[in-house]
């Protein structure tokens, strides 16, 4: 288990369930605002990093 800033614990489970969601949400084409999860928390964090690997930012 993991805590996160906001005192709440996260399983390497949730956390995998994240980063998997934020894959499949940038398949879809979906902007990155539809993320679930609160902000400055370690689910986010996964949903976010699952989300640029298929859709990273371009270089400005």
């Amino acid at each position: 288990m993991t805590r996160s800033r906001g005192g709440a614990v996260a399983t390497r489970v949730e956390l995998t369930r994240a980063l998997i969601a934020g894959r499949t949400a940038a398949h879809s084409k979906q902007p990155a605002t539809v993320c679930p999860h609160p902000e400055r928390t370690l689910a986010r964090a996964a949903w976010i990093r699952g989300y640029a690997q298929v859709r990273p930012i371009a270089a400005a």
